[in-house]
């Protein structure tokens, strides 16, 4: 793989303090190429362009502000029909496996290429603590969250200017789902409180499925013992904020009961995943948390005055008035993240006087479901937002559609395809490489000969005036 190095220079400001006009890019590294017929059939976006991606490290600042270093993964449209094009930031979700993130190509990030499919150059950091970056992760941290996104940002804007052959046309778009969606409000919010507009010009702000309002949304599960399918995800904001704040426990058991307090805590050295943590916790709060410690939660609900109680006070990021386009888009049905979150940050953001504000419910899907809905409605957002280099081809998914029919499938001689009323049109056919194997035209059927092709998996497509449509296909011999 390609190795883009920096400079010497750029590597010894990781003992310099990082500003906003010193080297913040260390490296890239390519990593591969996503085509755009198989971004396509994830079935998020109708994608325009092949991506390429690489690996970055870059210069941030820690918890205590000192010069550190963090990566992250950097999606590049391959010849946008445009001269210069927006950067797009997409921030993962929660990830407690140290490798689970956007520069070790997690599947995540496969979400990030989607939307540079579309013309953005996307910046995915993998955030403090995760990746390449030491120590452990700074979980549902805005202010990390932030610094970590907006370096990433610098990064991003350097090696567009010393490695890309296109510009960055000052337009940013910021999005990201689940703990990604509190990292994108906190990015947008820092940006904002620390008057850094003039180096950051938002252009609109997407945040999916984030945990906004941590001090309510996210303590209801203790405080009402209420079912939760994820109580890692619990176990994890405790541990974290005593990590960054302290004060909160001193030992395990003071606020995990046995055997908790001895089994879970190993879990969260970066080498497990939270599919093993899980299934070792009961659903309720009150069958694995420390009694005292939840009673001291319930007692200081009012006043809010204990460490853990300032913790979460301090990482709530929905009430506040940004002050360019938002769309807050979530999923009723929510599992994980209460989508009260996304509601009362509404709220809040209308009170206070912001008008260009949407709120978009996605429908019945619970967490998982909902990313490749909320994704996708966040690329059209991102799409009428931009003002400049919209689709070429002009096919944003229209309304209308049409019924491919492809068959047989699996398939050993030859494929039949029809296409109910839809006139002429153009058919391909893809390995999953990307790479086209057969092109035709069609009039409403056609027939492919498949003898010639090894046994395996390719991807149909089918272009009309006014729809593109995909299948998967299976040739056996």
């Amino acid at each position: 793989m390609k190795s883009i190095l920096i400079s010497v220079f750029a590597f010894l400001l990781l003992f310099s303090p990082c500003t906003s006009n010193s080297q913040t890019l260390v490296s890239a590294t390519e990593m591969g190429v996503l085509p755009a017929v198989l971004i396509t059939f994830f079935g998020i976006t109708d994608a325009e362009y092949n991506v390429r991606y690489y690996k970055v490290t870059y210069n941030t600042t820690d918890l205590n502000n000192m010069p550190t270093v963090a990566s992250g993964l950097i999606a590049v449209p391959m010849d946008p029909d445009c001269d210069s094009i927006p950067i797009a930031l997409y921030a993962h979700g929660s990830a407690l496996l140290k490798t689970f993130v956007p520069s070790r190509d997690s599947i995540e990030a496969n979400l990030g290429k989607s939307i540079a499919s579309r013309g953005y150059v996307v910046a995915m950091p993998d955030y403090l603590g995760l990746g390449d970056s030491p120590g452990f992760h700074t979980y549902q941290h805005w202010e990390t969250e932030a610094t970590s996104s907006i370096d990433i940002l610098r990064a991003t804007k350097e090696f567009i200017q010393d490695s890309l052959p296109f510009d960055f046309s000052n337009e940013i778009f910021l999005t990201g789902y689940s703990q990604g969606g509190h990292a994108a409000m906190a990015t947008a919010k820092y940006i904002q409180d620390n008057q850094l507009e003039s180096e950051f010009n938002i252009a609109g702000l997407a945040p999916m499925s984030g945990a906004y309002h941590i001090s309510k949304r996210q303590t209801d599960e203790i405080i009402l013992d209420l079912p939760f399918n994820f109580p890692g995800y619990v176990v994890y904001l405790i541990m974290s904020y005593e990590n960054i704040y302290s004060g909160i426990y001193t030992n395990n058991s003071d606020f995990l009961q046995a055997p908790y307090d001895t089994l879970i805590p190993p879990l969260f050295d970066g080498t497990h995943s939270m599919l093993e943590v899980h299934p070792l916790l009961p659903a309720k709060a009150s069958m694995y948390l420390n009694p005292n410690f939840i009673n001291s939660i319930i007692t200081d609900s009012s006043t809010k005055s204990t460490p853990f109680w300032q913790a979460m006070l301090d990482n709530d990021n929905y009430d506040w008035t940004p002050t360019y386009p938002v769309n807050l888009l979530y999923c009723n049905s929510d599992d994980l993240v209460n989508p009260l979150n996304t509601l009362d940050a509404f709220d809040a953001m209308t009170a206070n006087g912001v008008t260009n504000i949407e709120k978009e419910d996605l429908g019945n899907y619970n967490h998982l479901d909902c990313v490749v809905p909320a994704v996708s409605a966040t690329i059209d957002y991102f799409q009428d937002l931009r003002t400049d280099c919209k689709d070429p081809s002009g096919l944003n998914r229209l309304e209308i559609s049409y019924n491919l029919n492809a068959y047989p499938n699996p398939v050993i001689n030859e494929l039949h395809i029809e296409l109910e009323n839809a006139g002429s049109g153009t058919i391909q056919l893809f390995s999953l490489e990307g790479k086209l194997i057969f092109s035709g035209n069609m009039n409403n059927t056609y027939s492919i000969s498949t003898q010639q092709y090894k046994s395996g998996i390719y991807i149909l497509k089918v272009t009309t005036a006014t729809q593109i449509l995909m299948k998967q296909i299976t040739i056996a011999h």
